[in-house]
């Protein structure tokens, strides 16, 4: 099981909290002494003969790391005074998150694609969250993103007034292109996810959008605002899950010769 470090005690032990474990298990030791990991990592837990009472930590999973989605909340009624009452909270992305890709010679059977299985070659990763496409010696590559976020405590009376999805484009290859923000809810994506998930037509309007940015040295953050659209897609007291495509995957724009439209969301915490 992969699990996230809460606290670095300093004596060598962590917290670490298991994907939805009400609590987070107290002073893990490593399994090798004198490993270092970060707050918010995610690590890899085994349990010393079995038993869920003794786990250690065995090394970073390499799985995605989250990164915030800010979202303002208006709390109003059934409130101690009574009165409007705000508050912001900031949502981290769940390591379900990740990509599916595809590649063929063929741009209208890469683009159309319901699984990839009928393309010449397709992936799935949730520790590289890419998006966008691309046409290299005559194949075309398209990617699509897709990210997933417990928003179970926004309380399911509450207006959500404002919304920042932020991310971190750790590299790209052109900046002539908008990610775009789609929704395929209740259904899609699937958690895990799954080849099916990258069929295009599951997914629809335009719940935010931002121009990709260069990304040259650290990763660059940048803020999507969402729409009306992205803010009522967030499911209070659920899951919520978006999927993010490029401007130019959406309108089939097939790629000139040599043309690289697609970049890369950094793993590493918001700072």
């Amino acid at each position: 099981v992969t699990g996230e470090i809460t606290t670095n005690n300093g004596d060598g032990t962590y917290n670490v909290k298991i994907n939805n474990a009400s609590n987070a298990y107290k002073n893990v030791e490593t399994r090798h002494p004198g490993a270092i990991f970060s707050i918010r990592e995610i690590v890899d837990i085994g349990y010393e003969y079995g038993n869920k009472e003794s786990p250690k930590i065995l090394g970073s999973s390499g799985k995605v790391p989250q990164e915030p989605k800010q979202v303002e909340v208006d709390y109003s009624g059934g409130c101690a005074g009574g009165g409007l009452q705000t508050k912001t909270v900031t949502i981290h992305v769940g390591v379900a998150s990740g990509s599916v890709g595809v590649n063929d010679t063929n741009y209208g059977i890469c683009h159309d694609s319901v699984d990839g299985s009928d393309c010449e070659g397709r992936g799935l990763s949730t520790t590289i969250i890419s998006l966008g496409q691309q046409e290299d010696g005559g194949t075309y590559a398209i990617s699509k993103a897709y990210i997933y976020f417990d928003t179970s405590d926004i309380p399911d009376k509450a207006t959500i007034i404002d919304a920042i999805l932020s991310i971190a484009i750790a590299d790209n290859y052109s900046i002539n292109f908008n990610i775009v923000i789609q929704d395929g809810q209740p259904t899609y994506p699937h958690n895990p996810l799954i080849y099916s998930d990258y069929n295009h037509i599951r997914y629809s309007n335009n719940g935010g959008q931002i121009a990709a940015v260069a990304a040259e040295g650290p990763p660059i953050y940048s803020n999507i605002p969402l729409t009306v659209n992205g803010r009522n897609w967030i499911n209070k007291g659920e899951m919520t899950k978006f999927c993010l495509r490029s401007s130019k995957d959406i309108a089939s724009t097939i790629p000139s010769v040599g043309e690289n439209n697609s970049v890369l969301i950094d793993k590493e915490t918001y700072p």
